[in-house]
């Protein structure tokens, strides 16, 4: 600026300085934070606004696949249909960059459910699918009062149910009986002959 025209520079430095004390003298009422940080939260907030309550459309539609599988793990038996679900569930585009959490549940032996899980862990690096392999251990003791409770309360209902459809079968034949005495009577039986002649 002041190669061209000194003047014009330093009446503009002038302005610029005369801005700069006026704002310090008047004190800034507002604290604007980080630009950039500012520019990603009212761009989100915005996002937030514009979405609609309506269905996705299938390209943005991420499933959530949850395989429950039931095998027996032995060196002689493999159940190869899981190993395949397994593949499959790796081979998903939408899962790149997950991790796949495999839950297996042992017996027990605490030294057998290890063995289990570097055995099935090293299948499934053989597969060339990233996993990881979680043993749970289900003990008997592991059912609470709760279960017990409601496993109760469901039988009685149950009984409660089954005796119901007894009376209602009861009282059902009970009628159908009735009606065949009405219906085998020796009144209708004599007007019905009565009736053809």
């Amino acid at each position: 600026m002041f190669a061209s025209d000194w003047h014009l520079a330093l009446a503009a430095c002038g302005i610029t300085f005369t801005i700069y004390k006026y704002v310090e003298w008047k004190g800034a009422k507002k604290e604007w934070g980080d630009g950039m940080r500012g520019l990603a939260l009212s761009t989100a907030q915005y996002s937030l606004m514009k979405v609609e309550d309506k269905d996705p459309h299938p390209k943005n539609w991420r499933p959530q696949l949850l395989i429950c599988l039931s095998t027996h793990w032995s060196k002689e038996l493999l159940d190869l249909r899981a190993m395949s679900m397994l593949n499959l569930a790796a081979q998903l585009k939408v899962w790149r960059g997950c991790t796949l959490r495999i839950f297996a549940i042992g017996d027990n032996d605490p030294t057998k459910n290890e063995e289990i899980r570097k055995g099935l862990q090293k299948y499934i690096y053989m597969l060339r699918i990233d996993a990881d392999v979680f043993m749970v251990e289900l003990l008997d003791t592991e059912v609470s009062d709760e279960v017990v409770e409601k496993t109760a309360e469901l039988e009685k209902q149950q009984q409660k149910l089954e005796s119901i459809r007894n009376q209602i079968r009861r009282s059902r034949s009970r009628e159908s009986g009735f009606i065949n005495d009405a219906y085998n009577n020796d009144d209708t039986i004599t007007s019905r002959k009565q009736l053809k002649l």
